[in-house]
């Protein structure tokens, strides 16, 4: 299939936060526990989050399929910082990942970055791999969901670019 990157536009935002929502849920599942899914995702925010920060000066990339949908994004934040990097359900494993990585990277250089890190997910990780960040270590940490502690993990990584 054929993708379109373009900027974030305001009214993406309540699609972005459904495709988030989906993505942790649906392909979440296949590297995390049950819990660790359900926690993960209550943390998704809401289109006001997510407008705030692009008001606040975070960089978002749309992925587009033919029809302008918003497939795909990421959300590069102030020092470099890649901290979101959500794909659709449906259009996982096609390369869409490697697109956003590769725009976030283009765009983090017009802006002056010099170094890219990011918490991957176990799922998200082999697209920063490939798109040659380095791991720096496993981060196990708990979120706080329906009264008590669940532990899940990520992986701190980085990219030098400049």
């Amino acid at each position: 299939m054929a993708y379109s990157l373009r900027p974030f536009h305001p009214s993406d935002a309540d699609n972005l936060i459904e495709l988030r929502r989906l993505a942790i849920e649906q392909i979440g599942i296949s590297a995390y526990s049950k819990d660790q899914v359900e926690a993960w995702a209550s943390k998704v925010g809401n289109a006001q989050g997510l407008l705030a920060r692009f008001e606040n000066g975070d960089l978002i990339t749309v992925a587009c399929d033919t029809a302008d949908r918003a497939i795909g994004y990421s959300l590069l934040g102030p020092g470099g910082h890649l901290d979101h990097l959500y794909c659709h359900p449906e259009h996982t494993g096609q390369g869409l990942a490697d697109k956003l990585l590769a725009q976030s990277e283009l765009i983090a250089r017009q802006n002056g970055a010099r170094q890219l890190h990011t918490e991957a997910s176990v799922l998200a990780r082999p697209a920063f791999l490939r798109a040659g960040y380095i791991e720096t270590e496993r981060r196990d940490f708990e979120i706080e969901f329906g009264g008590r502690k669940v532990p899940i993990h990520n992986f701190a990584m980085v990219k030098q670019i400049g």
